[in-house]
């Protein structure tokens, strides 16, 4: 009996010991749990402190304008008068504005050289790889300018005349934002320059025979010259289309950028064009108030900066009336007198006529507003 008693009275303890290993186990495993719980929620905690900063610093986004348009549009004229619009306007005076130009870049690896020869000319079709590089050259410098927060806005002044080039811009863009080591954002905006006014066109290539290309030289060989260029950059041009930017909005990531954006200015201002506005999810307030005074400024140009441009080029168209009615001293004006003279033959209306897809490129516009 004893030793019944005695095995009935182990068995408790057997099972209490048991009970309590288990009891150990168990708390164990809910310690373990717990911990695993406190530690998921530092991590969790963690990375929500990450994403916060991260969109914090994606609030505060970079801007990237990206001109398109031909020479003698008026591009590099209206970038300036841009950057003067922003700093004078109330909600962007603070925007510190860059302006990256390719044909800067291209000036100062080597001058101009007016050649016959086609591997020497840099803006023959045979040389376009050359061209990308200066470009590509620009364009790099405005997103480092940007990534290192010396600039809250970066012009890139170049023709961007092929869907190649632009393609190319637009997936570096995106690189740059899907890049979790970026500070900022940056939002692209398309500002077009067309101009389907001839008298505008023959100003602006007089225009051009005083620039940094053809200062040094003779009047007559700079017209010849950068009328050839013109030619040759109407032969590669095509056209920026509402198809091309529906492409590119498509293809964008809304949380990686404010928006994508599309202005127009057409002849100085002076004929009717159409804005493309697509803010994304975290666009800010900022954003908002630069895109709407871009948009006034695309919409108000002429009467803010263009009239002053239609007024130069019309006394220029009317210069011979003006010297016949002796408002201009002959002697000082034979001279210009002369080179309109040979800009009228140079850049006639047969000219810029012939120059290819004339029409289809600078009527952009009616595509714009019908689509």
């Amino acid at each position: 009996m004893t030793n019944e008693i005695a095995s009935i009275i182990s068995e408790p303890q057997i099972s209490t010991t048991t009970s309590r290993r288990f009891n150990s186990s168990l708390e164990s495993l809910f310690s373990w749990q717990i911990t695993a719980s406190s530690h998921f929620n530092e991590e969790l905690e963690s990375l929500a402190n990450k994403l916060t900063h991260i969109n914090s610093i994606r609030t505060v986004s970079k801007y990237m304008i990206i001109l398109i348009g031909l020479p003698a549009t008026g591009k590099s004229t209206i970038s300036k008068h841009l950057i003067e619009y922003l700093k004078d306007a109330d909600t962007t005076s603070n925007i510190r504005c860059q302006t990256f130009n390719a044909g800067d870049v291209r000036r100062e690896e080597k001058s101009l050289d007016l050649t016959r020869d086609k591997t020497e000319d840099i803006f023959d079709p045979i040389n376009s790889d050359r061209k990308e590089e200066f470009a590509k050259t620009a364009f790099n410098e405005a997103i480092c300018s940007l990534k290192n927060d010396n600039c809250d806005i970066g012009i890139f002044d170049a023709t961007n005349s092929t869907k190649q080039r632009r393609k190319y811009l637009f997936k570096e863009l995106r690189a740059f934002n899907h890049n979790t080591h970026s500070k900022f954002s940056i939002s692209p905006i398309v500002m077009h320059i067309t101009c389907s006014n001839m008298k505008f066109v023959r100003y602006n290539v007089h225009q051009k025979a005083f620039n940094a290309d053809y200062f040094d030289k003779q009047y007559e060989s700079s017209i010849r010259d950068f009328a050839k260029r013109l030619n040759q950059y109407y032969t590669q041009f095509i056209p920026y289309t509402v198809g091309e930017f529906d492409h590119m909005h498509s293809n964008s990531s809304y949380d990686s950028h404010h928006g994508i954006f599309y202005f127009h200015i057409a002849n100085a201002g002076s004929t009717e064009t159409s804005n493309i506005i697509k803010y994304s999810n975290i666009a800010s307030q900022e954003t908002k108030k630069l895109i709407t005074a871009l948009n006034y400024f695309t919409v108000n140009y002429a009467i803010m900066f263009g009239k002053q441009y239609i007024s130069k080029v019309k006394n220029f168209s009317r210069f011979p009336k003006i010297i016949n009615s002796n408002h201009y001293n002959l002697c000082k004006t034979i001279k210009e007198l002369s080179r309109l003279k040979l800009l009228n033959r140079v850049i006639d209306d047969d000219y810029i006529k012939k120059l290819p897809r004339f029409q289809e490129i600078n009527n952009i516009t009616e595509q714009l507003l019908h689509n």
